[in-house]
C-alpha cells in the first residue's frame, strides 16, 4: 500500500519545482524515487516511485484552470510504452499528480479535479491534487 491517498480524483507543462516537490514527498513517505528526466533526457516531469515491493511512474503535471481529459491517456500510453524501453524493470502502475487552480492559495482550490463525475469514476488510473497529500 502506497502511504499516501487521496479521497480525491486527480495538466501539462513540466516544472522542476513541482517535480522537487511530488519528489520529496515520496521520499520523506519512505518511498526511492528515480527522476526519469534525468535519466533518459526528457522534459516530461516524470519520476519512478518504488515502496514495498512496488514500482509505480508517477506523471506530474500542471494546469491553470480544467484539465483536459485526455490528461491521463498520457499516463496510460507512458505505461503502455515503458516496457519497450531497454533495462527497465516491469511497473506496477501510474499515479497523477497534478498542480491545478496555482494562482489560488492551497487553501482555496477545487478539491474535485474533475467535474465531471462520470469521467471521474472511470479513470483507471489514480488522478490527486497536488495539495492532496499536504491535507489542504
Amino acid at each position: 500500500m502506497w502511504p499516501m491517498r487521496c479521497a480525491a480524483p486527480c495538466c501539462s507543462a513540466p516544472a522542476r519545482p513541482l517535480e522537487d516537490a511530488v519528489h520529496d514527498v515520496f521520499v520523506v513517505a519512505g518511498a526511492a524515487v528515480t527522476r526519469l528526466d534525468d535519466v533518459y533526457g526528457t522534459e516530461s516531469a516524470d519520476l519512478l516511485a518504488e515502496y514495498g515491493g512496488r514500482r509505480v511512474l508517477v506523471g506530474v503535471k500542471s494546469a491553470n484552470n480544467r484539465l483536459p481529459h485526455s490528461l491521463p491517456d498520457k499516463l496510460l500510453k507512458q505505461l503502455n510504452t515503458w516496457p519497450h524501453l531497454t533495462d527497465t524493470e516491469p511497473v506496477d502502475g501510474g499515479i497523477l499528480v497534478v498542480n491545478r487552480q496555482s494562482k489560488l492559495p492551497a487553501a482555496r482550490r477545487d478539491a474535485e479535479l474533475y467535474t465531471d463525475r462520470v469521467f471521474a469514476e472511470a479513470l483507471t488510473v489514480p488522478v490527486i491534487g497536488s495539495t492532496c497529500p499536504f491535507g489542504w
